[in-house]
């Protein structure tokens, strides 16, 4: 059968490249009975529309256009798809969303070194869980729970999550694909233990997706929570309502924190705890990264987990993980330095050689103030502004030479450098607008 070949030009990045893809599936579908992707690359995607014929979609990166061949006899047909899909593309028009699912496994299994370090970590905090589960209105939970080793849960959970996208196409299975590690981190940090996800999520079948649609909306089914509280649905009240900032460092803290689970060595572990409660603390902005990131981890610790804090210093095994440490501040400064000294040295800790040694203790004592901190960050989130200088300590001020000459001179007929000589000045002249 003869082939043609037309052009679309001006789609302007590849994200509305693999949009387009996912439209023209979707439009197609209507007319033709085969229509699946059965075959891609970065730059080519082939369409199956029967056993022996297929439209090629190819990238022309040199020509900024894509190259389009399809059967003849169905040119009307595929010509009017294209057409529609590309305006939808250009007026950026609201599309279905479409099931996917993934499968997560523990592998409590495996008996080793990171078993043995987190098996304090771990004890009391699993509980037996519904084999089905909700996470906000778009992710569904299927649960198969197998017994546990050594206290850990032998888990597999098949996750469906819908993505945006107007079918199974390129561009539905990107959204999939960025989803899996944060979906990840945060199944992992709520069950308590690293789950590990399929490496190829699957598309999912018109039946089951109306099933998952139907089982999603039973209000029997139970949200997953994170002490008790929704974790999905607040995560994606603060992307509704345009705090992405809190949503990225809330996320940000559970892989962090999920990273701290896999780790075999006590000092690598700290490095993510602490990770993750300095990923709610400091804002992912520039001009933050120049602020004393230690003193604004310490006022947090201190202004919103007081309660946590106390408890672990008041725990029985406290003084074997961390010393003779008797204050809050003093033990606070601690964390942070248990946190920076394997950074800057590289020494990131042995192996635990037993149940309940020191590097086992540390770090389940740890754990709880990492998970009260997240918890508490959600029933309180903090803002770019809280802990922010009333001034920016690194504010820099350019003079021209005349006048960095005469700064010079004023400073030393005061006996002081010039860097001092001028926050004096600034002090005085606020301390003075204060006054008045």
């Amino acid at each position: 059968m003869n082939n043609v070949t037309c052009s679309i030009d001006n789609i302007p990045d590849n994200e509305s490249t693999l949009l387009f893809i996912d439209w023209l599936i979707f439009l197609l579908k209507n007319d033709l009975t085969t229509v699946k992707l059965s075959g891609h690359s970065a730059e080519h995607w082939d369409i199956e529309i029967s056993e022996n014929e297929k439209i090629a979609i190819q990238n022309s990166k040199t020509k900024n256009s894509l190259e389009i061949s399809y059967p003849q006899h169905l040119e009307e047909i595929i010509i009017r798809a294209i057409q529609t899909a590309t305006h939808n593309i250009k007026i950026n028009k609201p599309r279905p969303n479409c099931w996917w699912v993934a499968h997560f496994s523990s592998d409590a299994d495996k008996v080793g070194q990171r078993l043995i370090l987190h098996l304090d970590r771990h004890i009391g905090v699993h509980t037996q869980r519904p084999s089905t589960l909700r996470m906000a209105n778009y992710i569904f939970l299927k649960i198969d729970e197998q017994g546990t080793a050594l206290g850990f849960p032998k888990l597999g959970v098949d996750v469906f999550i819908k993505c945006d996208g107007a079918a199974h196409g390129p561009y539905s299975r990107l959204q999939m694909i960025k989803t899996i590690p944060v979906i990840g981190a945060i199944l992992s940090c709520c069950f308590g233990t690293p789950l590990t996800p399929s490496l190829i999520p699957f598309s999912v079948n018109d039946q089951i997706e109306r099933q998952i649609e139907e089982d999603i909306q039973n209000p029997n089914i139970c949200e997953l929570d994170f002490h008790d509280l929704p974790i999905m649905t607040l995560i994606g009240n603060m992307i509704h309502y345009g705090a992405d900032e809190l949503a990225d460092r809330v996320i940000g803290a559970f892989m962090a924190y999920e990273c701290g689970m896999l780790q075999r060595t006590d000092h690598a572990t700290i490095i993510f705890f602490i990770s993750a409660i300095e990923s709610l603390t400091t804002p992912n902005l520039d001009s933050a990264k120049k602020q004393r990131l230690s003193k604004r981890f310490s006022a947090f610790l201190e202004e919103f987990c007081s309660e946590a804090i106390e408890n672990a210093m008041n725990h029985p095994n406290f003084k074997q993980a961390f010393g003779n440490i008797k204050n809050k501040k003093k033990f606070i400064e601690n964390l942070y330095d248990l946190r920076s000294k394997p950074v800057h040295t590289g020494h990131l800790g042995n192996y635990s050689g037993m149940i309940n040694s020191e590097d086992a203790l540390r770090v389940a004592i740890l754990n709880d103030i990492v998970k009260r901190a997240i918890a508490t960050f959600l029933r309180r989130p903090v803002t770019l502004l809280w802990g922010h200088p009333e001034f920016d300590p690194s504010i820099t001020l350019r003079l021209n030479f005349q006048d960095h000459q005469k700064l010079i001179k004023k400073a030393t007929n005061h006996h002081t450098e010039p860097e001092i000589y001028i926050k004096n000045l600034i002090s005085n002249n606020i301390n003075k607008s204060a006054s008045t």
